[in-house]
């Protein structure tokens, strides 16, 4: 299926060996999104990934990693609207609760 959403898998965006739907749950006609389903294969490559980056990140000294995530709060709060209308309807909760979760994490 051509809308079918990628995973990003070290880098680059990539097909899982198949894929699954996911339905807001408080309204199951309500088809959210088609999700790639990653293989082992590329869990494992994502996991190696993921030790190369956290191994990076370790080297960063504090200013850097406050920096990087007070951006990534930024951005959570400046698309709060957008991200907890899409966590609402994913997990079927209420617009505010969705969006509160969001903004508290930013």
């Amino acid at each position: 299926m051509s809308d079918t959403q990628r995973n990003l898998i070290a880098g680059e965006w990539l097909a899982g060996e198949g894929e699954i739907e996911n339905r807001n749950p408080s309204d199951l006609s309500d088809l959210v999104g088609m999700f790639a389903q990653a293989s082992a294969d590329q869990l494992d490559a994502t996991l190696a990934q993921a030790k190369v980056a956290q191994a990076q990140w370790a080297t960063y000294g504090i200013e850097r990693k406050q920096a990087v995530l007070n951006a990534i709060g930024t951005e959570l709060i400046a698309h709060c609207e957008e991200l907890g209308t899409l966590l609402s309807r994913e997990e079927g909760k209420p617009f505010a609760e969705g969006k509160g979760e969001v903004y508290r994490a930013g």
